[in-house]
């Protein structure tokens, strides 16, 4: 098999089984489902921390119950925070591995098709220049 073909199968076959493709319906039920899941926890989290304030209100004075589920809620939100970005770092990291990972593969094709048509190209610099305009010119037609 060609070494050009063979690194590009290598190159399509690995970013797809490693990063999956988010396809239209399937993507927005996930993205339905998480926000359901969303709504729930914080209708969750209200209701804790209202029976929080509750049983602190039977056993402290009012201002301080209510101090003290302030404080609660507001530790919560910094903890959930964190976490948002966490994630967010997480995914940074794994889009410039990506990048890397794509520039490297370029980089590796091009030396590969630089090290087969190289030396044809400069025996021949008028038909590499005649068929490099005829492919620019057909992928031209067919994007266009």
């Amino acid at each position: 098999m060609n070494p050009i073909m063979l690194m590009t199968e290598q190159f399509v076959t690995n970013k797809l089984s490693t990063h999956a493709l988010k396809i239209g319906r399937a993507h927005q039920i996930t993205t339905y489902i998480l926000t359901a899941a969303a709504a729930f926890a914080i209708i969750a989290s209200g209701f804790f921390i209202f029976a929080a304030y509750t049983w602190l209100h039977e056993n402290y004075q009012t201002d301080m119950a209510a101090a003290i589920t302030g404080f609660v809620a507001l530790f919560m939100a910094f903890i959930v925070t964190l976490i948002a970005l966490a994630m967010m770092h997480y995914k940074q990291r794994s889009m410039k591995r990506l990048r890397h990972d794509v520039k490297e593969s370029i980089d590796n094709i091009i030396e590969s098709v630089d090290e087969i048509l190289g030396e044809p190209i400069k025996d021949n610099p008028k038909v590499s220049a005649l068929v490099a305009l005829i492919i620019g010119f057909a992928i031209g037609e067919k994007t266009f």
